[in-house]
């Protein structure tokens, strides 16, 4: 199973930023504003991808879905330079909708729960205020996964497992 996290819709985030003292003969102090922790979150598109043999049915699920998610972070970013960032990030999220399969022998389903994930990010700055970056890790999901036995009406399979893959690159 590929699991893919695509295209943040909409970013909200919150900086922790620290006090910085000048002098009046001083000038400007030189304030990098993406140094520091970053806590976080995004609303944001996710598609889950299935390619797999149904258990005990033999039915090949070969489905895609996608759907609205939601995910939190938390992340520590370094300036080099005045124009390139550097930085890592977890975070935990949840959203997307249910793969399903249903055929003479019984209906599947797979429901994408709790998310976390672990990435680096690497972008530059092209103004003071400006920063353009990719960001690429891997994740984990915890799903759900349903086999309805249709003939007899009772579940063959109910159990979840926890699936992994690589988070896809993503330029904000």
């Amino acid at each position: 199973m590929k699991l893919s996290v695509i295209a943040a819709c909409a970013v909200f985030t919150l900086s922790a930023s620290s006090a910085y003292a000048q002098s009046v003969d001083d000038g400007p102090a030189d304030i990098a504003p993406f140094d520091g922790f970053k806590l976080g979150g995004t609303v944001d598109y996710r598609r889950h991808e299935g390619k797999f043999d149904a258990p005990t049915t033999r039915q090949r699920v070969d489905e895609q879905e996608g759907g609205i998610g939601y995910r939190g972070f938390v992340g520590f970013d370094k300036t080099f330079g005045n124009f390139v960032v550097a930085g890592a990030e977890a975070g935990i999220g949840n959203g997307g909708k249910n793969l399903e399969a249903a055929g003479a022998a019984g209906k599947y389903s797979l429901d994408p729960q709790w998310s976390w994930d672990v990435s680096g990010r690497l972008g530059l700055t092209p103004s003071p205020n400006i920063l353009v970056y990719g960001r690429a890790g891997y994740s984990w999901m915890r799903t759900h996964e349903k086999l309805v036995d249709v003939p007899a009406g009772h579940s063959v399979l109910d159990r979840k497992r926890t699936r992994d893959g690589v988070l896809s690159a993503d330029v904000t």
